[in-house]
């Protein structure tokens, strides 16, 4: 998905700014609807102070999240363009805790367990554990996570 909009210049450079990062966010909340996992997204914004928090958010939702600035663009333009890959459609994020079971174990010897669908690998887990893990990594279609202590059922 690609997002070229540009708000409506007032001649206020804060003003513009906000409305240009609440175009970004507005944007960014269409494609995480549309999108399928592994998508990606384009978007133009102009930088400024609200610069970095829009492009954290970006990032919690991207694998991969790098700004952009054209050769082609004016010296004195402040647009910049938000390059985001692989979308990350998942209900989980990382550093958030789970008390997951292990289902299986994978050809690495991890453990394999599920949250929503999305494949969860776990490090040093076993079949038929049942244990709190904390999430260190997610792809599109799959996460890494590693044990903090067992549940006790």
């Amino acid at each position: 998905m690609i997002c070229d909009a540009s708000p409506n210049l007032s001649g206020n450079w804060s003003l513009d700014h906000a409305r240009s990062v609440d175009l970004s966010y507005s944007a960014l909340d269409v494609a995480k609807k549309l999108l399928i996992p592994g998508g990606n997204f384009v978007v133009k914004v102009f930088q400024g102070d609200l610069f970095k928090e829009l492009l954290d958010e970006i990032k919690r939702n991207f694998v991969y999240v790098k700004s952009f600035t054209p050769k082609a663009s004016r010296k004195q333009s402040a647009e910049i363009y938000v390059i985001a890959k692989k979308f990350i459609n998942a209900s989980i994020e990382k550093g958030q805790e789970y008390d997951i079971d292990i289902l299986d174990i994978g050809e690495k010897g991890d453990g394999i367990a599920k949250i929503d669908d999305l494949v969860i690998f776990v490090k040093h887990g076993r079949i038929s554990q049942h244990v709190r893990v904390r999430i260190r990594e997610v792809h599109p279609n799959f996460a890494f996570a590693d044990i903090i202590e067992p549940v006790k059922q």
